[in-house]
């Protein structure tokens, strides 16, 4: 009878456990649809509106209860997203770091890649070069990684931006070409006229024109191929100020004139006023009058939709006028003016032209000092972002100033370096044609050689394939011999080995059947544990169920939920055992693979922390983690977090409530030495003394009255053991105990990445 009523109970818990997880799962399905559906309406949302940022919280939200880390890690994007479209770049920042935190320890993917970029384009806006450059650099070696081509080349041209933006040209061109190369083989027209534009850029900077108008060219073709006015305009501007730079004036006033349609036809703003200040430079030299009134329409321009770069311009060349008509006071007020918005904004390149001109003011009123001082500053910046265009004018200034005030040997010494660099920018273009005439010439030398030589070549050949087929035939020979003794020596040798690996068959036989007895008495020992403590458990929810089933209609509700609550209790608690049992038997079976990496322990230790607060929080016990950041172990990541788990759940477990949890860890030469320490009841000496021999199996109630398996430190002693550490313990009975375990230093590394923006703007594409 007794054993129909126990099949009876098995079979109604199954009902039951099969109904609540249908339940469940009916749950978790909807939610999980409810949750693509608002990432959905996230996407398609503008990412400056309060609803975007309700859509993002509400995902986040959703998608921690349902524990999907991917799209924590999409959401918290989401988050920072929104924070950055409000230029809160420090929130965004916060945001897009606790999504990379979520992504540690997986495979890097796409939003990994986003999360990098984003925080890069955050610092940039806040003017922090240096880390905006560092994380675009690891952005595209997450891309790298992903094969994310375009994302790849998207991160190495917006370092090149970072670095052009800060006139440091060298290395912006560096990155550059680097972009160049990866997105001429993705064959992206709209990618490739971007990068191009940004190295004709810096050689039109460098004033190497003939090289700018190349690439140029090449982007003007791009952009009438794919029908993008905007930056059709752009480009025609650019092309116009080589013909200006050139003495051309006339051809660049056609270009800047196409470009101006251009413009209208795009309905941008910001590029018709960089058409009116390219219109105005194309008058300076013929009619000023001109030139200022398109300077002012620039001016106007860039004001209304608040471009400083562009006001830059237009300020340069309204300065230039007024000099000219020598209204001095007007000219300084607007060097004055570019002067300081370039020092705000740091364009280098702006700062030492707005220098140059106040200079030249200063020695039209006859302050010879200030005029000195004012073009030395101008020289410092123009030598650093080697900008030889400037350097020219400041010494040919300063070159007159020291002759007008009878300073003769710094006079000629100015104008000795005004020649120079004059010389220097005068000979480039030639240098580059001469070079390129004879390399030509050295070509078709060679080739005149060749053919002269072509009937002698063919005799050698001859001779060489007669020599080469003598040669062969010895060899083959030769190999035929040589294989004929190996296969006779292979056959010695294989009698002796044949001797040797019957001895060795034996030896290991005797070894497996003593592996065999010891694996036996392992099994026994493990069914022996499930069966003790899988029987209270067992015993436990078939009262539980009886009762229900016997008193179902006499029990009050609240009574019945306190019994399903305890059914739902007991049920987790057994399904803890059991994976503790399946650990165990996983590692000893070889299930369970040991991977080692390097990673920073605070960390694990840290999310293993939050998780164990909820069980401390009911007690009143503190966990204090006083584990430095910079620590690093090399070990198996998930078997160290099991370790972890485990000790600190029995030291919440034997700790009294309001005591003190400690974490610590220290480097002892190539070790990092662990502990966790707790102020609970202890453990007596005679236990301690056995607590680690296999057959010990010791489990006591906690001070709340928990149950334990006894397996959890027999889990964290294999783990660590197989991590080639060592684990063991302190303990004084009603006075606490202390878990220690030792694991191999890890060591510190860094993405080793060479990487590389817009000339006008960042990319955004992925």
């Amino acid at each position: 009878m007794n054993q129909k009523n126990y099949i009876f109970a098995c079979l109604l818990i199954f009902v039951l456990l099969s109904v609540f997880q249908g339940c469940k799962d009916s749950k978790e399905i909807s939610e999980h649809e409810k949750l693509n559906s608002i990432l959905t309406k996230a996407n398609e949302a503008d990412q400056q509106s309060e609803s975007f940022y309700h859509l993002a919280d509400s995902a986040y939200k959703l998608s921690m209860r349902l524990n999907e880390g991917i799209n924590i890690e999409k959401s918290l994007w989401y988050l920072g997203n929104y924070y950055f479209a409000n230029n809160k770049y420090k929130e965004a920042i916060n945001k897009y770091n606790l999504s990379i935190n979520y992504h540690k320890g997986k495979e890097p993917d796409s939003i990994l890649g986003h999360n990098y970029n984003s925080i890069a384009r955050s610092y940039f806006r806040m003017k922090i070069d240096s880390l905006a450059i560092k994380n675009f650099k690891i952005a595209a070696a997450v891309r790298m990684a992903i094969g994310d081509s375009t994302g790849y080349g998207v991160a190495m041209n917006n370092a090149g931006y970072v670095y052009w933006t800060s006139s440091s040209f060298d290395s912006a061109l560096v990155y550059f070409e680097k972009a160049l190369s990866v997105r001429e083989k993705l064959q992206n027209s709209d990618h490739m006229s971007s990068t191009l534009n940004n190295i004709g850029t810096i050689y039109f900077n460098w004033s190497i024109y003939d090289k700018a108008l190349d690439y140029y060219s090449r982007v003007l073709k791009f952009t009438r191929d794919i029908n993008k006015p905007g930056d059709e305009a752009n480009t025609l501007c650019n092309i116009g100020l080589v013909y200006e730079r050139t003495n051309q004036p006339l051809s660049a006033r056609e270009y800047f004139k196409e470009a101006y349609h251009k413009a209208v036809e795009a309905q941008d703003t910001q590029r018709i006023g960089y058409v009116y200040t390219n219109l105005g430079l194309s008058f300076y030299w013929t009619n000023l009058d001109s030139s200022i009134y398109y300077f002012n329409k620039s001016l106007e321009t860039y004001k209304s939709i608040k471009f400083p770069g562009g006001q830059l311009i237009a300020k340069e060349g309204l300065g230039k006028c007024y000099l000219d008509l020598n209204d001095i006071r007007k000219a300084k007020e607007y060097f004055t003016e570019i002067k300081n918005i370039a020092i705000e904004e740091n364009i280098q390149i702006r700062h030492a032209i707005a220098l140059k001109y106040l200079g030249i003011i200063e020695h039209k009123l006859k302050n010879y000092d200030e005029a000195i001082a004012l073009l030395n500053e101008s020289n410092e910046i123009a030598e650093s972002i080697h900008t030889k265009s400037i350097l020219v004018d400041n010494y040919k200034e300063l070159g007159e100033i020291f002759e007008t005030i009878d300073r003769i040997p710094e006079a000629l010494k100015a104008t000795k370096t005004y020649l120079s660099y004059k010389n220097e920018i005068d000979n480039e273009g030639m240098k580059r044609r001469l070079s390129e005439s004879k390399k030509q010439f050295e070509l078709e030398k060679v080739k005149r050689m060749m053919d002269a030589n072509q009937f002698q070549n063919e005799r050698e050949s001859i001779i060489l394939i007669f020599t080469l087929s003598i040669i062969t035939i010895l060899v083959i020979m030769l190999i035929i011999l040589y294989r004929v003794n190996i296969k006779r020596q292979r056959a010695h040798k294989l009698l002796a080995e044949r001797n040797v690996k019957i001895e060795t068959q034996k030896e290991e036989l005797l070894k497996t059947n003593t592996e065999l007895n010891d694996l036996t008495k392992s099994k026994d020992k493990f069914y022996s544990i499930v069966a003790h403590d899988l029987k209270n458990p067992f015993l436990t929810l078939y009262g539980y169920t009886d009762l229900l089933k016997n008193n179902f209609y006499e029990l009050k509700d609240t009574e019945k939920l306190e019994y399903i609550s305890e059914l739902e209790t007991i049920t987790k608690k057994t399904y803890l055992l059991l994976e503790n049992l399946l650990e165990i038997s996983s590692v000893r079976t070889g299930i369970i693979q040991y991977e080692p990496s390097n990673f920073i322990l605070t960390d694990s230790v840290s999310a293993i922390v939050e998780m164990t607060s909820p069980q401390a929080k009911s007690k009143g016990i503190r966990i204090l983690n006083f584990i430095p950041s910079y620590i690093r172990v090399k070990a198996d990541k998930t078997m160290i977090d099991t370790v972890i788990r485990n000790l600190l759940t029995n030291a919440v477990k034997f700790s009294h409530p309001g005591g003190n949890i400690k974490l610590h860890a220290n480097e002892n030469d190539d070790l990092i030495i662990v502990s966790v320490e707790d102020d609970g009841i202890g453990i007596s000496r005679e236990v301690l003394n056995n607590l680690f021999e296999e057959t010990s199996n010791y489990s006591t109630r906690g001070t709340n009255d928990e149950k334990g398996s006894g397996l959890g430190l027999e889990i964290c002693k294999e783990f660590i053991l197989k991590n080639n550490g060592e684990f063991w313990a302190e303990s004084k009975l009603n006075e606490g105990s202390t878990f220690y375990f030792s694991l191999p230093k890890g060591i510190e590394t860094a993405p080793d990445v060479s990487l590389l923006l817009d000339q006008k703007q960042l990319d955004t594409s992925s």
